[in-house]
């Protein structure tokens, strides 16, 4: 999987970052069609321009470390985003213990097939469950978790 970027012409701010086998060709299907409304209001935008966004390949780092390095504003997901934490955002450590070396392994194994950092990896898993249980941001009292394995 290679990580790659979509950069408006107009200003070299990187709107957007992904990963693809085939970069070129999602490049594409993006400037076609994409999946996303707000990458389509964007590109449809450059077209009536004459533009179309620049692909550039990133290399070294996931998907979600180049996210957090760009700060693209269309990378938004349900219940995180690109943007640095302020004071006024509920920030808390977080640690993880394994059960064995093994398990770790395991989950660092996983987290780098998907290509993201393991404690990105174990946030969205843990976001995944969440979900799947009912839990929203909105509605936090009295939710419990079903204890389950990791998601691989």
């Amino acid at each position: 999987m290679s990580v790659y970027a979509l950069h408006d012409p107009r200003t070299g701010k990187c709107r957007y970052v992904g990963r693809s086998k085939n970069p070129r060709q999602r490049y594409r299907q993006h400037c076609a069609e994409s999946h996303s409304q707000a990458i389509r209001n964007w590109i449809d935008e450059l077209k009536a321009a004459g533009l179309v966004p620049e692909l550039r390949l990133l290399a070294g780092a996931s998907e979600a470390e180049w996210i957090i390095r760009l700060s693209p504003d269309l990378n938004v997901k349900a219940g995180w985003s690109s943007e640095p934490a302020s004071a006024d955002d509920d920030v808390q450590p977080v640690s993880v213990r394994f059960r064995s070396s093994a398990q770790r392994e395991c989950l660092e194994r996983a987290a780098s097939k998907a290509g993201v950092s393991l404690s990105y990896y174990l946030i969205e898993s843990a976001l995944m469950v969440a979900a799947e249980e009912g839990f929203t941001p909105q509605e936090p009292a009295g939710w419990r978790p079903k204890l389950r394995a990791p998601i691989l």
